[in-house]
């Protein structure tokens, strides 16, 4: 059974209950919905290789979220470098696909937004 309870109406400044450690350097987020990612997830895969295979590689050594961090700020570092390249370089196209991929609920097999070259 699900209740409805009554808000104080004050807005607060949202906390995180589990903030970085200080030690730790900031990294900006991407920025993107999943559309966008889901969008530029191969070039992603292929501009980043390495820096996600040190990753994947870092994770496998230690499952410890804290011995990774430095492995995962390069590969967010990556992939933000790459969209913004590509919002520098193919805005249109990529904003088409990505858009398309959002109308059709990110569809998991064939694409529908995959342009043919005929």
């Amino acid at each position: 059974m699900s209740a409805v309870y009554p808000t104080s109406g004050e807005q607060r400044e949202y906390v995180d209950p589990t903030p970085m450690p200080a030690h730790i350097p900031k990294v900006a987020e991407l920025g993107t919905s999943s559309a966008p990612l889901k969008s530029a997830a191969f070039f992603i895969g292929a501009y980043c290789k390495d820096y996600n295979e040190d990753f994947v590689l870092c994770k496998a050594e230690d499952r410890n979220p804290e011995h990774c961090l430095k492995e995962g700020r390069r590969v967010t570092r990556c992939a933000t470098d790459l969209i913004t390249k590509m919002r520098e370089n193919c805005l249109q196209q990529f904003e088409t696909h990505w858009n398309c991929l959002e109308k059709n609920n990110q569809a998991r097999h064939a694409d529908p937004c995959k342009t043919r070259d005929d």
